[in-house]
C-alpha cells in the first residue's frame, strides 16, 4: 500500500473544500423541493405544499379553527375546480374587479386594502396568494349568477315573509346537534366516564351515534340533529360558545337544571348578526307533576293539542296557581340557558315538554318572538339576501357535481 504523501493530503483537502458548498446546499435544495412538492392534483392543476401553507396561514388570520392544513387543502381543491369551470366558460375578470374585491374584503375588517395586505404579509401570507383567493371567489360568484339567476325568483310575497319577525329574528343561522345527559346522582358514575369522550368528538357520525345511545332529549331519534336556527334565538351562554367552534367541534359540558348539555356545531351561516338582547320572547311555562314519567308526558301532549295560543292553557288547566303556570317576557339574554335552547326550536304557539324542574315536567309554549331595537330592513336588501341564499344552495350542488367529476389525486 502506497503511503499518503503531503501532496495527496493537500489534494484531498482541496477537493473536499470544493465540494463543501454543494454538500451544504443539498438539504436546502431538498427542503425547497419539498416545499413545492404536490399536495394534490386536480385534473391537470397542481396544489403544492407551499399553497397549502399559505392558505392555512390565511385561515388562521381569518380566525378559522380546527385542522387548518386539512381545511386549507380542501378549500384549495374546491377553488381549482371552480377556476377551471369559470375559465372553461370564459368568465371575464379584470384587474379592476380584483382590486375592488380586495377592498371589499378589507372593509369587513375596517381596514384599508394597503393596511390589510400589510397585515397579511406580517402573518406570512403573500399578496399573490390572497389575490388568487379573491379572484377565484369573484369568478365563481359571477359564474353562479350567470348560470342560475334565471332559475331563482324572489317574489314580493317572499320579501314580505322574510321581513316578518319570524324570518328576520336573526340573519346569522346555526346548524347544530344536541345531546343531554341526565345529572341525577344515580347516573353520576356513567356520566363522568362518557362526558369527556363526548366533549372530544369531532365527527358528525360519532356525535349522532352518541346522541342516539345516551341522550335524554327527544332529538336522540334524529341523532341529536336540529334544523337551522337563528343564532339570536339561542341563549348567550351557548351562542358565545358556538361562535368559537369549527364544524364538528363540541361545546360542553354545559350544566342546566337536571341535565348536562353538549352541542356540536355542524354549520354556521354568516350574515348580519342580531344580539340576543335585541330579541324579546314571551312564553308560557307550565309545571306538570311527574317529571319525565309517562303520565306527565301524556298530560303535556293532551294540553298541547287544543291549545292554539298561550292563554288557552289557563282554561285547559283550570286556572292553576302562578307557580304552576305563568307567562313570562324577557330578552333572550335574560332567559335561562336550557329554556332558551328549547324556545329557539319553536315557532309561535308550538310547545316543548323536554325539561324538568325538580319533580315536575316543564311544558313550554312560545307566545311571541320580536325584535326590540333593530329597524326593519329595506326591501331591496332583503331581496338581495334571499337571492344570495338561493343562489348559494344551487352553487353548493353545482360544486359538488364538478368535484365528483374531477380527477383528484393526493400523492
Amino acid at each position: 500500500m502506497r503511503p499518503i504523501t503531503a501532496l495527496t493530503t493537500r489534494l484531498l483537502r482541496t477537493a473536499a473544500l470544493a465540494l463543501l458548498p454543494l454538500l451544504l446546499a443539498m438539504p436546502a435544495a431538498q427542503a425547497q423541493q419539498g416545499r413545492f412538492a404536490p399536495a394534490a392534483i386536480v385534473n391537470d392543476r397542481v396544489i403544492t405544499n407551499y399553497d397549502v401553507t399559505q392558505r392555512a396561514r390565511l385561515l388562521n388570520v381569518l380566525d378559522v379553527r380546527g385542522d387548518l392544513q386539512a381545511e386549507a387543502l380542501d378549500r384549495l381543491i374546491d377553488e381549482r375546480v371552480q377556476r377551471a369551470e369559470a375559465e372553461r366558460r370564459g368568465v371575464p375578470l379584470g384587474d379592476e374587479a380584483i382590486a375592488e374585491g380586495v377592498a371589499e374584503f378589507a372593509a369587513r375588517f375596517d381596514r384599508s386594502p394597503e393596511a390589510f395586505l400589510n397585515g397579511l404579509a406580517q402573518s406570512g401570507v403573500s399578496q399573490e396568494h390572497f389575490r388568487d383567493f379573491i379572484e377565484v371567489g369573484l369568478m365563481w360568484r359571477q359564474l353562479v349568477r350567470a348560470r342560475f339567476q334565471g332559475r331563482v325568483n324572489v317574489t314580493d310575497a317572499d320579501i314580505d315573509n322574510a321581513m316578518d319577525l319570524s324570518a328576520q329574528r336573526g340573519a346569522m343561522r346555526v346548524l347544530m346537534s344536541e345531546l343531554f345527559l341526565p345529572s341525577d346522582a344515580q347516573y353520576a358514575e356513567a356520566v363522568a366516564e362518557i362526558a369527556p369522550q363526548i366533549a372530544q368528538i369531532t365527527s358528525f357520525e360519532a356525535f349522532a351515534d352518541a346522541a342516539r345511545r345516551f341522550s335524554a332529549a327527544p332529538s336522540r331519534e334524529q341523532g341529536g340533529r336540529l334544523d337551522w336556527l337563528p343564532l339570536s334565538n339561542l341563549p348567550p351562554q351557548l351562542r358565545s360558545r358556538l361562535l368559537d367552534l369549527s364544524p364538528g367541534q363540541v361545546a360542553g359540558p354545559i350544566e342546566v337544571p337536571g341535565a348536562i348539555g353538549f352541542f356540536q356545531l355542524r354549520a354556521l351561516e354568516s350574515a348580519d348578526d342580531v344580539s340576543p338582547s335585541e330579541v324579546r320572547v314571551e312564553y308560557a311555562r307550565l309545571m306538570i307533576p311527574g317529571g319525565r314519567g309517562a303520565a306527565a308526558r301524556e298530560e303535556a301532549a293532551r294540553l298541547a293539542r287544543p291549545a292554539d295560543i298561550c292563554t288557552d292553557l289557563f282554561a285547559l288547566t283550570g286556572q292553576p296557581s302562578e307557580d304552576r303556570l305563568r307567562i313570562e317576557s324577557a330578552t333572550m339574554a335574560e332567559v335561562p340557558t336550557d329554556i332558551g335552547v328549547e324556545l329557539a326550536k319553536l315557532d309561535p304557539y308550538e310547545t316543548s315538554a323536554t325539561l324538568t324542574r325538580g319533580d315536575d315536567l316543564m311544558m313550554l309554549m312560545l307566545c311571541s318572538r320580536e325584535m326590540v331595537t333593530e329597524q326593519p330592513p329595506q326591501r331591496e336588501r332583503v331581496r338581495e339576501q334571499l337571492l344570495n341564499q338561493r343562489l348559494g344552495s344551487l352553487a353548493d350542488g353545482f360544486l359538488a357535481e364538478l368535484r365528483a367529476a374531477a380527477y383528484i389525486r393526493r400523492p
